[in-house]
């Protein structure tokens, strides 16, 4: 029995630990999920929006029908319900007209596939 109650307060002390270890890692993940959409994310998610149209594009003019994203600058994000809204400058190259730069309010939400943008 004195054995027992000795490894008893190791294991109560094993125990706070894993438990303060566990609510820390959740802390970090809740956290992880509430961060708005980097500059990458927001490039991948116009790369997917366009994909459908440079499909279309691509099949009467080739390769050089494709509007590509050339840079995404964050100016900033504002969370709001589902998901945030953010403005951004995107540098586009579209056929027959070279490379534009727009400012652009887009709202993103987080789906398990990536973040997406939204009308």
């Amino acid at each position: 029995m004195l054995t027992l109650s000795r490894h008893s307060g190791e294991c109560r002390n094993l125990v706070e630990i894993i438990l303060r270890w566990s609510v820390l890692g959740l802390v970090s993940m809740l956290t992880a999920c509430s961060l708005p959409p980097s500059e990458d994310d927001i490039k991948a998610a116009l790369e997917s929006s366009l994909s459908g149209t440079n499909k279309v594009t691509s099949s009467i003019f080739g390769e050089s029908g494709k509007v590509e994203i050339v840079t995404v600058k964050k100016i900033g994000c504002t969370k709001d319900g589902g998901g945030y809204t953010c403005d951004v400058e995107v540098t586009r190259k579209v056929p027959v007209v070279g490379e534009t730069k727009s400012m652009n309010k887009m709202h993103l939400v987080k789906l398990d596939s990536g973040w997406s943008i939204t009308q």
